[in-house]
């Protein structure tokens, strides 16, 4: 028999979600400005070096594993690192690097939208 949900409840979970939420985004303002104020002495407009770009790709590839993080981040690293060495030593343009990047994310978005269809599609017909 299923157990109705009482509103303290759902209450309870909505806080439990959003206080880390707006804690994180507190503590990263306070970096930011510290950042800011502290080390440039002004505020600098190119501040963002693509931290989070590289935070979501690195998500991504670890697939919502914790301990897939180090291997992604690894990986991206060295993809960063050899960008730079490849453009010094061959003149290669580093915007290969970003095509690369992007073509990793069609990739890995495109084998996560294909399990999520094939999820619904056995949803809809059954077992």
């Amino acid at each position: 028999m299923p157990v109705p949900l009482d509103s303290t409840a759902i209450t309870h979970g909505i806080q439990l979600a959003v206080a880390p939420v707006f804690l994180l985004t507190a503590v990263a303002g306070m970096i930011g400005a510290a950042e800011s104020i502290g080390i440039n002495q002004r505020f600098v407009s190119q501040f963002d070096p693509g931290f989070g770009f590289d935070g979501f790709l690195v998500a991504l590839l670890a697939g919502g594993n914790i301990a897939g993080c180090i291997p992604a981040g690894i990986f991206l690293a060295i993809l960063k690192a050899g960008g730079t060495e490849i453009e010094r030593t061959l003149g290669v343009s580093k915007s290969i690097i970003w095509i690369l990047q992007g073509s990793i994310i069609l990739v890995v978005s495109a084998y996560r939208l294909r399990d999520q269809i094939n999820a619904l599609f056995k949803r809809r017909t059954g077992p």
